[in-house]
């Protein structure tokens, strides 16, 4: 882990300009975010913060990805979202004075800028536009986390996988010649994560979709080569 670093107003206001949490602020404001946050490097599999840990600032992708992950009781883990460029994570904690309600831990080499505690609150304090992002993004999360309980109560682990595929693809899905790819590096030990099961059913359904020809799957990516007959499923 690299240590922190000071951020140059200059050459981080355009990337702080497109970041969802930040979006309305006038440039005087994105100075001050530029001169208060601080950047750190993490390698790939690198702890960001802890589940339970005590929340002292807000966190930025800058580059990377970030996974957000609770650990039950008996040790199975449950990866709640993926993060890339431009997301926040790790705000709740702040807004609600208490700690961290998940771990994150980077899935790439990523670097994320960090907000310290109090000089996020003023933000929020002071600006409806901050506010009003925050409104945005957490009813976002709602939605998505009704979505995953919808599917864990209703759907068979086939219907579940094949959710989750549509989803990453709407996220991180780019057109190529013979479906959609999802442009995200997933063992399948990760994406059992997502879908609340073992690496080995995981394993054994995407071998199914890949011999039906509905999916190609290869150096950790997905390809959505006919949506249909996986929709089917669920």
């Amino acid at each position: 882990m690299a240590p922190p670093r000071t951020l140059e107003c200059p050459a981080m206001k355009d990337f702080l300009r497109k970041v969802p949490l930040l979006k309305g602020l006038p440039d005087r404001e994105l100075d001050a975010v530029a001169a208060f946050a601080v950047s750190r490097k993490y390698r790939k599999n690198s702890t960001i913060f802890l589940e339970n840990d005590s929340g002292d600032r807000a966190c930025i992708v800058r580059s990377g990805l970030v996974k957000i992950q609770q650990v039950s009781p008996d040790g199975k883990a449950k990866t709640l979202d993926i993060l890339d460029e431009g997301q926040c994570f790790g705000e709740m904690a702040l807004i609600c004075d208490n700690v961290r309600s998940a771990s994150a831990i980077a899935l790439r080499d990523t670097e994320v800028l960090f907000i310290p505690k109090e000089d996020f609150l003023k933000l929020v304090r002071g600006s409806a536009e901050i506010a009003f992002n925050i409104m945005r993004i957490l009813s976002a999360r709602l939605l998505a986390a009704d979505r995953q309980i919808e599917d864990l109560v209703f759907k068979n682990l086939p219907g579940r996988i094949v959710s989750r595929l549509f989803e990453l693809a709407r996220k991180y899905g780019k057109e190529v010649e013979d479906g959609t790819e999802i442009d995200l590096e997933i063992t399948h030990q990760e994406f059992a994560e997502m879908v609340g099961t073992n690496r080995e059913s995981v394993s054994k359904l995407i071998g199914q979709f890949k011999k039906e020809g509905s999916l190609r799957a290869e150096n950790r990516r997905f390809v959505l080569v006919d949506p249909e007959k996986l929709a089917a499923w669920g």
